[in-house]
């Protein structure tokens, strides 16, 4: 389900295919850049937002600037609902991801 999901993702949504008919990648900065990584690729108007704690433990942080803000779905829930993301501060769990497309 998981590889299934991520290999939908990147068929459907351009902002991930390979090379320069991909989307650049643009780190979205955080309160804790040693243990969260979060980044936003985009093209055509096709985006997607990943947050990933890199670290075994629980992390509070916060995201900052405006790159990230938008309307999307989360790709690994099991619901298709799109809904704004515009909270900044967060908690992961160790290990912990978020993938999410506007697609």
């Amino acid at each position: 389900d998981f590889f299934k999901k991520l290999t939908d993702l990147k068929h459907s949504n351009r902002a991930i295919w390979s090379g320069a008919d991909g989307g650049d990648v643009k780190r979205t900065a955080t309160s804790d850049p040693k243990n969260i990584l979060a980044f936003t690729r985009e093209k055509d108007g096709e985006k997607v937002f990943c947050i990933f704690n890199l670290s075994g433990e629980t992390q509070n942080f916060e995201l900052t600037g405006t790159g990230f803000l938008g309307k999307y779905r989360n790709v690994m829930a099991a619901t298709d609902l799109f809904q704004d993301f515009s909270k900044t501060k967060m908690t992961l769990g160790a290990w912990e991801y978020l993938v999410f497309s506007s697609k």
